[in-house]
């Protein structure tokens, strides 16, 4: 079973797209935590998500490290994994 797979941004997006996603993260990440969850929530849940989930997320994105976050979106925008499909050989 393949779970949660992702082939990166650069994998997955035209260059101009990741590009200006890493752009706008490093810019994020020099932010207040506040204005990161300002961002970030509105597209993590839906509009009917629990109250209590929002906050419980809010939370979480609130209590992120800038260099961690930095680093995730270097990571993730610079990953291009679809070179490795052609080595599973299982059914999934």
């Amino acid at each position: 079973m393949l779970a949660d797979t992702y082939a990166g941004w650069k994998g997955s997006l035209p260059e101009r797209v990741w590009k200006e996603r890493l752009e706008a993260c490093l810019a994020d990440a020099s932010g207040s935590p506040a204005a990161l969850v300002a961002k970030f929530l509105p597209g993590a849940l839906s509009e009917g998500a629990p109250a209590e989930l929002r906050k419980e997320l809010s939370v979480i994105v609130s209590d992120y490290h800038p260099v961690g976050f930095r680093l995730m979106s270097l990571s993730s925008a610079e990953m291009d994994t679809r070179d490795l499909l052609h080595g599973i050989h299982v059914p999934t």
